[in-house]
């Protein structure tokens, strides 16, 4: 079976993709003051409809999940993003601080009315609690657990793959 890529695989990221500097729905400077605002008074709303998405890293790898796919289809996986309250309620059970410096900023989207960041855990004990089905996973493994037909799965590989630099050891 022979498969076309276009693109390599940590190409095409969604999130930079759609990044320009001319009507960018909310530039980082902004972001960067919302979520000063959002984890310093946590029912502060500066951006009623916008929200804040985060994807952890522990060790390099990205939290995800997969679900069974039928037949000889390889498993589905996802990007395990946290909102900013669930991710603040994790650090608060697992006794963590919390720092809009732990945070990196990777853009905004339009389309969905979010910010997205990234944060490595792997100095913090922090526990998942009930978000079941979340694991850290090798990109290697997701590399390997994608269908490279599924443009949304190679999305996910490409943010993963790019965010993973920030947080090369």
């Amino acid at each position: 079976m022979s498969i076309n890529v276009h693109s390599h695989a940590f190409a095409g990221n969604p999130l930079l993709s759609k990044f320009s500097f001319s009507g960018h729905p909310l530039p980082p400077s902004a972001a960067l003051e919302a979520l000063n605002a959002r984890i310093g008074l946590p029912n502060t709303h500066s951006y009623p409809s916008l929200s804040f998405k985060v994807l952890p890293f522990r060790n390099g790898r990205p939290l995800a999940s997969s679900e069974a796919s039928s037949g000889d289809s390889p498993p589905i996986w996802h990007l395990g993003w946290l909102g900013l309250d669930d991710l603040r309620v994790i650090f608060d059970n697992s006794g963590a601080q919390l720092s809009v410096d732990s945070l990196v900023y990777l853009n905004s989207s339009a389309e969905d009315d979010a910010v997205y960041w990234a944060i490595d855990v792997s100095a913090e004990v922090i526990e998942l609690g009930s978000k079941t089905g979340l694991r850290f996973v090798e990109l290697r493994t997701l590399m390997v657990a994608t269908d490279w037909s599924d443009l949304q799965a190679m999305g996910n590989l490409a943010i993963a793959g790019h965010v993973s630099s920030f947080f090369a050891t």
